[in-house]
């Protein structure tokens, strides 16, 4: 992998840029394709060319553009970096092919199920957010932290003291008060400054165990909490602008090696 940070945020970008290519455009390795071509599944189409792109460059670069690639040949409607998966194997041309290929579909399958099951788990969040922010009289800069948490649920004191314009000691605290009610996980270890992230990660990467017993159902939407889902929807947009005016790129946890304080 690259140690270079701005690989990721240009990785990123491109991803996040809805102009449209064609899957031929701007190729290192050869697009020619048997009569037979338009007869064949979109996927396997794709994955044809993943694994001539693979063989003409032996770096990272192969896999990191999966999602453009699916988009571009209309296998998904955006791209989703979760199917960014990577295998050595299609670098190879051995005469086992439909195993590595039946092998690759099934982490396809598996890299976007748990991209779902991400998703749920985001909407749960804000749900349970909103609900913990409904019920507290006050709750001063707890909802823009909590909508700060949606694009980046890993933190710090020092990146909420920045980004909320609170002290150190005040963005500590109310990471201290999310974390009380079940919304982050304090991930620190032996570091000597803290670290948290949001529970559903928590638990996938093992820093927090799974809770015992029926998962806990999630709030429901109910009369009483759409102002308190609006509010909080609107911080979350404000956020977005804000970060946006002082040109911080809203992505999900990306720079977080530098951040822990």
């Amino acid at each position: 992998m690259s140690e270079d940070a701005g690989d990721l945020t240009r990785w990123q970008a491109d991803l996040r840029d809805r102009s449209i290519h064609h899957w031929r455009d701007d190729v290192a390795y050869s697009t020619a394709t048997p009569d037979d071509w338009r007869n064949r599944p979109a996927l396997l189409r794709a994955l044809e060319m993943l694994g001539r792109h693979a063989r003409a460059d032996r770096s990272i670069t192969s896999w990191l553009n999966l999602p453009r690639l699916l988009h571009s040949m209309e296998v998904t409607a955006t791209p989703l970096p979760c199917l960014a998966i990577a295998d050595k194997a299609l670098r190879l041309t051995p005469r086992d092919s439909e195993a590595i290929v039946a092998r690759f579909l099934r982490q396809i399958a598996g890299a976007a199920a748990t991209g779902l099951q991400r998703l749920d788990a985001m909407e749960e969040h804000r749900l349970r957010a909103a609900a913990v922010a409904g019920n507290i009289l006050r709750p001063g800069k707890l909802l823009p932290l909590l909508a700060l948490l949606q694009l980046r649920p890993v933190t710090s004191p020092r990146v909420v003291a920045q980004q909320l314009e609170l002290s150190i000691s005040g963005a500590g605290k109310l990471l201290a008060r999310a974390a009380d009610v079940g919304l982050l996980v304090e991930i620190s270890g032996r570091q000597a400054w803290r670290t948290y992230l949001v529970t559903d990660l928590a638990v996938a990467f093992g820093f927090a165990r799974r809770p015992v017993g029926r998962p806990v159902e999630p709030p429901k939407v109910s009369e009483a909490l759409d102002p308190s889902l609006s509010r909080f929807d609107a911080e979350m947009a404000e956020l977005d602008a804000m970060l946006a005016r002082l040109g911080v790129v809203s992505d999900v946890g990306d720079d977080t090696r530098d951040e822990q304080t």
